[in-house]
């Protein structure tokens, strides 16, 4: 969700950029935020169980420009659900569920509808998975050799984390999170076919306005956007970011002052709302992520804290839970806390920490990907389509007439010698395949007929050896014919 209204109150200090400056940089990608947007696209296809490699190229073309810019790209992923963040979760669920009782409710009755009804509710029901996000990890990882880190909890935090160790040189994302994590240096609004995107550094944020620079500190900026509302805390209604921003001035950063001004205001505060912000702030400042150069899981706050070029020294006040929980991690009490789990996920070590991180098991039940438990989400729905085949989702497309004549191909082994010949006449002379054939069988000019022999046999759909020389002899015969 990020904050709300943040990002239009920080635009006066974005630099207007080309995405060339950053040639030879390392660039972390919010890779969940092309996924969200290219599986808009196919929403019919994932959530009906339909093959589709649509979200898969979106992301392989993206990252092919970066590349192509002279950019060394790092695709983040979104993990495990996050605790803090799991009411915020349910109630998305919950809305995902509803639509897709209706496309059920659609499906099952006679009556006919609208395709803009049925694509609409689709992307209501989609749900990026991480089965799904697991398909574009593997092909970006094991085709195209691209570095890929799952976060174990949320990709803001991660991406942050690998910006505030320098371990990368910018993050791209449209998420305003990402300024409220720390990121140092931020890309939004980038437009790969313009290059055109705008730089946020960290160091400038004070020269918004957003918050006076008398009380500008990583402290007081975290709390006015808490205070705004987020994904761990709701906002009391009709306080928006320089209500916010305004209320943390005035009140000099005191938790229970600003409390007392909202109800003064007329504002529904719950009763647990200020131990909510604390627990928010805690979420913010400590959340579970991975160190790839040590290979294990740490909290965020094992990294520095970004810092403005003026920053003053304005501490928060009456905000207990917090600053205990400071103190606690400071002496690193907590790493196995029960209580730390309520909050920023539990810290897994050693190799399933490092398994989970790279991309080799399921980040919630800590399986194969390939394992019966996992399997059954690779789609959203099952509706009569084979969904738990891998194969049909990440196939290169192809033609469907020839893929439905090599199809007949191989339903049809055990017919006789005769029936064989004449399918595969009737496969070189259809449209599709007649321009593919001339290409195919009377262009190359090699020397070595061998070559040549079995070039055609391979294209005709037949495995050729060296030793089945009456078969690639008939094939050849036939081609030239036809």
């Amino acid at each position: 969700m990020g904050i709300q209204g943040l990002l239009p109150n920080v635009d006066n200090i974005s630099i207007k950029s080309k995405i060339d400056f950053f040639k030879g940089k390392r660039v972390a990608i919010d890779t969940y935020g092309w996924l969200h947007r290219s599986a808009a696209n196919c929403a019919e296809s994932i959530v009906l169980g339909k093959p589709t490699r649509v979200h898969i190229n979106y992301c392989i073309e993206k990252i092919r420009t970066l590349q192509g810019k002279g950019l060394i790209p790092v695709c983040v992923f979104d993990g495990a659900t996050l605790p803090m963040k799991r009411v915020t979760e349910e109630e998305r669920s919950k809305r995902r569920s509803d639509a897709k009782r209706e496309i059920i409710r659609l499906k099952s009755e006679k009556k006919s509808y609208s395709s803009y009804n049925m694509r609409s509710l689709c992307q209501k029901a989609l749900d990026i998975t991480p089965n799904i996000a697991h398909q574009v990890l593997e092909v970006l990882r094991d085709e195209y050799k691209i570095e890929c880190i799952v976060a174990p909890y949320e990709a803001d935090a991660q991406l942050s984390y690998l910006s505030r160790i320098k371990y990368i040189d910018a993050v791209i994302t449209e998420d305003s999170d990402m300024l409220v994590f720390g990121s140092i240096c931020t890309i939004y609004k980038y437009d790969d076919k313009t290059g055109n995107c705008r730089v946020i550094y960290w160091k400038d944020l004070y020269k918004s306005g957003v918050i006076s620079q008398l009380m500008f500190s990583y402290e007081t900026f975290v709390l006015g956007c808490i205070l705004t509302g987020c994904d761990y805390v709701k906002s009391p209604q009709g306080v928006g970011i320089k209500t916010a921003m305004k209320l943390v001035q005035e009140c000099n950063a005191d938790l229970e002052r600003i409390i007392l001004q909202l109800k003064d205001l007329g504002k529904d505060i719950p009763q647990s709302y200020a131990i909510d912000v604390q627990n928010a702030m805690i979420t913010f400042f400590h959340q579970t992520v991975y160190d790839p150069i040590e290979g294990n899981m740490v909290p965020l706050s094992n990294s520095d804290r970004p810092k403005s070029e003026i920053e003053t020294n304005v501490t928060l006040d009456n905000v207990p839970i917090f600053i205990e929980f400071n103190n606690q991690m400071k002496q690193g009490n907590l790493i196995e806390c029960n209580e730390m789990k309520n909050f920023i996920g539990p810290i897994i070590q050693g190799k399933v920490a490092k398994d989970i991180c790279l991309g080799f098991i399921h980040p919630e039940t800590h399986l194969a990907f390939d394992d019966p438990i996992n399997s059954h989400s690779e789609f959203q729905l099952n509706l009569g389509h084979d969904c738990n085949n891998r194969d049909n989702q990440i196939k290169p497309s192809r033609d469907s007439r020839a893929s439905l004549e090599k199809e007949n191909l191989d339903d049809n082994t055990g017919k006789s010698e005769c029936d064989i010949e004449e399918l595969i006449k009737q496969s070189i002379r259809s449209p599709v395949n007649r321009k593919k054939s001339n290409i195919s069988l009377f262009s190359h000019k090699e020397s070595h007929v061998g070559l040549k022999k079995k070039r055609r046999a391979i294209w005709l759909g037949s495995e050729v050896e060296n030793n089945a020389i009456k078969e690639i002899k008939l094939l050849d015969n036939l081609a030239y014919k036809a």
